[in-house]
C-alpha cells in the first residue's frame, strides 16, 4: 500500500512540474530578414520590427532574428533570385521580412511555403503581389496596400513645393 501512495505521489509530482514547464516554455520564431539592397530606411524599419516584436512577444513567444537568415541582395537581381531560392530550401525559418523590389516575387517563383511579410513595396498591385480586390495572390504572403499612395504623395508635395521645382522618377519594375 506505502509503495502505491509513493508511487501516486511521485507521477503527481512529475505530471505536475512538466505542466508548469509546458506553460513556461516558450514558442520560438525564427525570423529571417531579405532585401533587394541595402538601403537607409530598411535598416530603419527593420529596428522598429524588432522592438515591436520584441515587445509583443510576451511570456509565451520568442522571435529570434536568425544570423544566417539575413541576406542583401546588393540591388542584383540575380543575386537575389539564388537567394530566394536559398530560403526555400532553409525549413527553420518561420517568417521571412522582405524589402523591397523583387524579394517577394523571387520567394513565391522558388516555392517558400513560410510566412512572408513584404513591406517597402511601392505598388503591390502593379507588382502583380495582390489581386484587383486588395487580396494577396498567395496564402503565405501578407502586403500592405494603400490604393491610390502614390497620387496622394505626389499632392501632398505639390502642396509643399512649387510645381516647376519637383522632379520625380518613377521605375514600375
Amino acid at each position: 500500500m506505502m509503495k502505491k501512495i509513493v508511487l501516486y505521489i511521485f507521477a503527481l509530482a512529475l505530471l505536475s512540474a512538466s505542466v508548469v514547464f509546458a506553460q513556461n516554455a516558450k514558442r520560438v520564431i525564427k525570423v529571417g530578414y531579405f532585401e533587394a539592397g541595402q538601403y537607409f530606411s530598411h535598416k530603419i524599419l527593420s529596428t522598429a520590427i524588432k522592438d515591436a516584436l520584441d515587445e509583443m512577444a510576451g511570456d509565451s513567444l520568442d522571435f529570434i532574428f536568425d544570423p544566417t537568415g539575413y541576406r542583401s541582395a546588393e540591388w542584383k537581381r540575380e543575386i537575389c533570385r539564388s537567394y530566394g531560392r536559398d530560403y526555400a530550401r532553409m525549413k527553420d525559418i518561420n517568417i521571412v521580412i522582405a524589402a523591397g523590389p523583387w524579394v517577394v516575387e523571387d520567394l513565391l517563383a522558388a516555392g517558400y511555403k513560410g510566412a512572408i511579410v513584404a513591406i517597402c513595396q511601392f505598388d503591390p498591385l502593379e507588382q502583380g503581389l495582390i489581386d484587383n480586390a486588395g487580396r494577396p495572390v498567395a496564402q503565405n504572403l501578407t502586403v500592405t496596400y494603400h490604393p491610390g499612395k502614390i497620387e496622394s504623395d505626389i499632392e501632398t508635395i505639390q502642396k509643399l513645393f512649387s510645381p516647376r521645382r519637383i522632379g520625380f522618377l518613377y521605375f514600375a519594375s
